[in-house]
């Protein structure tokens, strides 16, 4: 829907760029915070990783839609948190 609504409604679009940009500015707050208190590398772009994750969101979610089940949309959640959990230990 979110794909049909940016091409053919202008309003819409800004509408849905604005959620999208809250929801990435959010991530990108707490990976910032992440990083000022030690538990980011230091390699990890915040800003960027917060745009991965927010893809990863949203595909895992449409993805879970397709497919009747979470399994897609859990593991767009976990890997990255994974992931992360891997480096903070490393």
């Amino acid at each position: 829907m979110s794909s049909e609504l940016s091409r053919s409604t202008p309003e819409a679009r800004a509408d849905l760029l604005a959620g999208f940009s809250r929801w990435e500015g959010a991530l990108r707050d707490g990976l910032r915070a992440m990083r000022a208190r030690g538990e980011l590398p230091g390699r990890i772009d915040p800003d960027r990783f917060a745009l991965a994750l927010l893809a990863a969101f949203q595909g895992g979610l449409l993805l879970a839609q397709a497919r009747r089940d979470t399994v897609a949309l859990e593991a767009s959640f976990n890997t990255p948190i994974d992931c992360l959990r891997g480096h903070a230990d490393g």
